[in-house]
């Protein structure tokens, strides 16, 4: 085995044993952070809405959740089928608001 072969299985050894990259960066929208949820939901808080948009990517069908609620919502992260958003309350008080499905 020449040098040359075995610096290149070193190389393809260590790409090989390396923690996988995410797929989707941050993405952000009117400078909102944008969750995705698998490959087909995406999940964003808009400026005026009293929800949580969800943007289904295969039937492109928009659905606005937990109006009753959220007050203004500038955050949102979904984990464990919670969805966490940082809200402002009517007195301008920072919250958590999680939803759950």
């Amino acid at each position: 085995m020449t040098r040359l072969h075995k610096l290149y299985l070193i190389t393809w050894l260590a790409m090989a044993c390396s923690s996988p990259s995410r797929s989707l960066g941050l993405i952000y929208l009117n400078g909102r952070a944008v969750e995705p949820v698998g490959d087909s939901i995406l999940a964003m808080t808009s400026e005026g809405a009293r929800g949580l948009v969800l943007y289904d990517l295969r039937s492109n069908i928009a659905d606005t959740i937990g109006t009753d609620a959220l007050r203004h919502p500038l955050h949102v992260q979904q984990q464990g089928g919670r969805w966490y958003v940082s809200d402002l309350g009517d007195a301008g008080q920072p919250e958590i608001v999680v939803l759950s499905w």
